[in-house]
């Protein structure tokens, strides 16, 4: 039986094919189709409420889909030096952005988080994140593979630079997923045990500063501990969707929770999920992203190459902690926090981030024959 592609396919798609990692491409296609289904199932009652089209967010969340699958795959095409290259002057952009957000953004719900173009709405701080995880694994690499000492300052200082602007807007989730990359990043880099545990514990006492200056972050963990300390409306209803769902679901376009809960599309549609889907299917969902993350692993732990590695970790960490923390959010498990679920809840930037930062993971897991540098 022939291959669909052989295996001394010398063209660019056909080394591609063979050394991407395909079973990760299956299981994020899933998600994306997921994603789809959700946004056909919970997005009409929010586009009724606008006084849109009923199926408005939906075809835009197809729209999305489409940008971020090319996203996705152009960057999977990617070789290490372009994905350096690339990776600086995308840096240098999201900071303008960021900047330009601060100035020009318009107040949203406390916040300054979105910029307009006229033609669609950006969120910087997604687009962010899969730029730290490369300029922060070079000049991890860096640091750790030569004498230089100025890539570690550089590294800090970038941290600080980004953690500010988005702690300005205010945006303590995203400045969460930020200090969670660099941490994985920190750990895995090889520096001693000693320094680890004291920038783990400098990390969560800053955090836990800014949550305490910030009253909007405080209430949400005042009402997380005390139930009566607040309004929980949104969390009570996501709860009782899950119990009404069951195992099975009550059915596509059946459930009740996407009427009663303004950001059911985005910060809780895994309640949805649970509501229309059952149980079954949320388990589903979180074994295909504990898959991606394993063989996101699998793959990484046969690398000699430092930067591979820790770009590799950086992109699961932020894969995986987006996800933790939205199905956690869902089920009460922690505070309330606007955190979307890769590749299912809708939003376009969200989806492009997080395409970027998959194809990224994509590219440099790819099987490469072993050198001799390691940066």
């Amino acid at each position: 039986k022939m291959a669909f592609i052989p295996r001394d396919d010398g063209s660019i798609f056909g080394r591609w094919w063979w050394t991407v990692d395909r079973w990760s491409i299956v299981a994020l296609l899933i998600l994306i189709g997921m994603g789809i289904v959700m946004a056909f199932a919970a997005s009409p009652a929010i586009a009724n409420r606008l006084g849109a089209d009923q199926f408005h967010l939906a075809n835009r969340h197809l729209m999305y889909v489409a940008v971020a699958l090319v996203a996705m795959f152009v960057c999977s095409f990617l070789t290490i030096p372009w994905i350096k290259r690339l990776s600086v002057l995308g840096m240098a952009t999201v900071l303008i952005l960021l900047v330009a957000t601060l100035l020009l953004g318009e107040e949203y719900q406390g916040g300054k988080r979105w910029i307009s173009f006229g033609f669609v709405d950006l969120q910087p701080s997604e687009l962010a994140k899969p730029m730290f995880v490369i300029c922060s694994a070079w000049l991890f690499a860096l640091d750790r593979n030569t004498r230089l000492r100025w890539p570690l300052v550089v590294q800090l200082v970038l941290l600080g630079v980004i953690a500010s602007l988005l702690l300005a807007q205010p945006d303590v989730g995203q400045t969460a997923v930020i200090f969670a990359i660099w941490g994985a990043q920190f750990f895995l880099a090889g520096y001693s045990l000693l320094w680890v545990t004291a920038a783990g514990l400098l990390v969560v006492s800053g955090l836990a500063i800014v949550v305490w200056l910030k009253p909007h972050a405080l209430d949400r963990v005042m009402r997380f501990w005390d139930q009566t300390a607040g309004d929980t409306y949104q969390v009570t209803q996501s709860l009782k969707a899950f119990i009404e769902g069951g195992l099975f679901g009550k059915g596509p376009g059946e459930g009740v929770i996407k009427a009663l809960v303004p950001d059911v599309h985005a910060d809780f549609v895994f309640a949805a999920m649970g509501e229309e889907f059952g149980m079954i299917a949320c388990v589903l969902v979180v074994a295909i992203f504990a898959l991606i993350i394993t063989r996101g692993l699998l793959r990484l732990s046969g690398q000699s190459n430092l930067f591979i590695v820790l770009s590799g970790a950086g992109f699961l960490t932020q894969f995986g902690f987006q996800a933790i923390v939205n199905m956690s959010t869902a089920l009460n498990l922690m505070p309330t926090k606007g955190m979307t679920l890769p590749f299912i809840s809708y939003g376009g930037s969200s989806m492009l981030g997080m395409a970027l930062t998959m194809g990224l993971l994509l590219a440099v897991s790819r099987r490469r024959p072993k050198r001799g540098s390691l940066l």
